[in-house]
């Protein structure tokens, strides 16, 4: 996989029922900088669930003038932190029957087996926010790299994390409330514990931008060249 060029800006919000914070900062020459940070209570989120929308929102705003101001700079693009009870995490797989001539695995039947998985829709109500890919098997036994491998079945293993669509609509609408637009989502949630927890060794499908420069997020996660590596806090 070809990592994603991080922004030479960045800025991240991440909501809690707690606290709000808001951070920017950004990459010169492949090293960070941070520019500003800002933490206040949270309002009107009781157990990662939002009871006041009113409230929440002028949080939010002013977490957001807070660290424009510390900066110096304006915010038009976020990753946005998603926490709480809200957030589950399943495992699912991708099925591919290695064909039969050779029996050797292309990179083709990897793509095939990923696309597979991924057309497995998400419970009803929910939304999939990031697929966290798991080790690769083939005839059952796990493989790094299967292309060039032999066998009959390849199966391509993900931890699919969701989140209620009506709850993530309403913090994505919030946030473009403010002509703010979301880039990208973070993980920080039980569902992302789970999932370093139960495995061995993690690997990321879709690029969930955690330790974005260089210094950790709340409840971040780490991932070095798609692999896991660490779980930190601020």
């Amino acid at each position: 996989m070809t990592p994603k060029l991080l922004p030479s800006l960045i800025a991240v919000i991440d909501i809690g029922t707690h606290k709000t914070v808001s951070l920017v900062g950004q990459m010169i020459n492949g090293k960070a900088r941070m520019l500003g940070f800002s933490e206040r209570r949270t309002d009107g989120v009781v157990k990662g669930t939002v009871i006041d929308l009113e409230r929440l929102h002028h949080c939010v705003h002013e977490v957001v003038n807070d660290v424009e101001r510390s900066s110096g700079r304006s915010i038009e693009h976020v990753y946005l932190s998603l926490s709480g009870p809200a957030a589950e995490g399943e495992r699912i797989k991708g099925i591919h029957a290695i064909p039969a001539h050779d029996g050797k695995v292309t990179a083709k039947d990897v793509t095939d087996a990923i696309a597979s998985a991924k057309r497995l829709e998400p419970p009803a109500g929910r939304a999939t926010l990031l697929y966290m890919r798991q080790p690769t098997t083939i005839d059952g036994r796990a493989v790094a790299n299967p292309v060039g491998m032999a066998g009959k079945r390849l199966e391509v293993h993900f931890w699919r994390v969701t989140m209620e669509e009506g709850n993530m609509r309403m913090r994505v609408g919030m946030v473009n409330g403010m002509s703010i637009k979301v880039r990208d989502f973070i993980l920080a949630s039980p569902a992302r514990r789970r999932a370093i927890l139960t495995s061995k060794a993690c690997w990321l499908s879709t690029w969930a931008p955690a330790r974005l420069i260089g210094f950790s997020i709340t409840r971040s996660t780490s991932f070095v060249r798609d692999r896991f590596r660490s779980a930190a806090s601020i």
